[in-house]
């Protein structure tokens, strides 16, 4: 190939390929956000954040909607570089997310992962359980909801499980010297 055509393809391609390692919530969103905010320097106090844009990230507890819009109740976990949710296990409470577009409940169900961008308004005292909870509330400004996750099935050897388990449960299939009786 010659250069012209290299130079070609790596023009094309390239946008792409940084389009794929770009952040979920828009540039200019993410610009006039606070970049370091923990979520638990919001939960104690969300005082010195009002009305500045904050970027949080979770899985969907519950939705409520109303004439004005919805309101999402969303169990906190921690974000990566990209808007990413890292881990659904770990958490450290819960925020609830005001948005004034109509939003289904049939598409955000309880379970899926969004990620906020959205400006801190106050805090919201409800019951959880027997406990009074103070919630984090944010007007959102964009939502990123993320796809049902798929599963996969990770083997520790390279080829995954044996075809023909028996009499050798943890070698790949052509390791089993009954193969051939079995193919003939």
């Amino acid at each position: 190939m010659n250069r012209s055509l290299h130079l070609t393809l790596v023009f094309v391609f390239f946008p792409f390929l940084l389009s794929a390692c770009s952040h979920v919530i828009s540039r200019e969103i993410l610009q006039g956000a606070e970049q370091n905010v923990s979520f638990s320097q919001l939960a104690d106090n969300t005082g010195p954040f009002l009305n500045k844009t904050v970027i949080l990230g979770g899985t969907i507890a519950e939705i409520r909607r109303s004439r004005a819009g919805a309101e999402i109740e969303v169990v906190q976990n921690p974000l990566d570089s990209l808007g990413g949710i890292i881990d659904r296990d770990v958490s450290e409470g819960r925020f609830i997310v005001m948005s004034k577009k109509r939003i289904d409940p049939f598409i955000y169900k309880k379970g899926r992962g969004i990620t906020v961008a959205g400006n801190v308004v106050g805090t919201s005292k409800k019951r959880f359980g027997e406990v009074e909870y103070s919630y984090p509330l944010l007007e959102a400004r964009e939502i990123y909801l993320w796809r049902r996750g798929m599963v996969f099935q990770l083997y520790p050897y390279p080829m995954g499980p044996a075809y023909y388990p028996e009499p050798y449960p943890y070698t790949p299939y052509w390791f089993d010297p009954y193969i051939y009786w079995q193919l003939r």
